[in-house]
Order: structure tokens, then sequence, then C-alpha cells
């Protein structure tokens, strides 16, 4: 039970996103991280659980498959509990991605179903 998203969310997002289009995935993975580090420390659910679906699906790209599958387990958790549907299709999403990248078309079926 949580507080929801802070005011400057959208821009931070923003940022990671356009790192992670540019080829800047060190920078994005580390906005991830330390974003979802304070979101989880200030008690900000939202922002958490969006954070951690982002940082799922730039790993599913990445292709690390385990730090993957923690984040997005973590951000369709907070999703569920907290009525945060955008993270937990986007959770789902990453994790259909991760399979796809990995040649399992079938389990990148089921994972975004």
């Amino acid at each position: 039970s949580g507080r929801g998203a802070s005011p400057t969310a959208p821009c931070a997002r923003c940022a990671r996103r356009t790192w992670t289009a540019a080829d800047r995935w060190a920078d994005a993975e580390a906005g991830y991280l330390e974003a979802a580090r304070l979101a989880d420390e200030l008690g900000l659910t939202t922002d958490a659980a969006l954070t951690l679906a982002g940082l799922a699906w730039l790993q599913a790209r990445r292709g690390d498959e385990e730090h993957a599958r923690q984040a997005a387990a973590r951000a369709g958790e907070l999703g569920e509990r907290h009525a945060v549907h955008l993270a937990t299709a986007w959770a789902a999403f990453a994790l259909g991605d991760l399979e796809s990248g990995a040649g399992r078309p079938q389990a990148a079926f089921r994972a975004c179903g």
C-alpha cells in the first residue's frame, strides 16, 4: 500500500527509453536500476512496477534471462497487487520478447497471452 507515481517519473522513463533506443544499453540499465531502487525506497509502487517492467523488457532484449525473469516477476507482482495494469502487461511482453529472442515462439505466445 504505497503511494502512486512521482511527478518527475514520466521524464525519467522517457530518458531511459531514449537511452535504450540509442543503443546506450548500459546507461538505460543503470537508470532503470537506480529508479527502481528509489521508487522502492520511497514507496512509490506505481513507479516501481513500471520501472521494473521496463527493466525486464531491456534485460529481455539483451538476452539476460535470469534478471529479466526476476524483474518481470516483481513488476507483475506489484502490478497485480496495486492495479498497475500497464506494468503487468509490459512485464508479460518482456517475457514474450525473452522467449522469442531465445527461439521459443510457443513460449513467447503463452507469455503474452
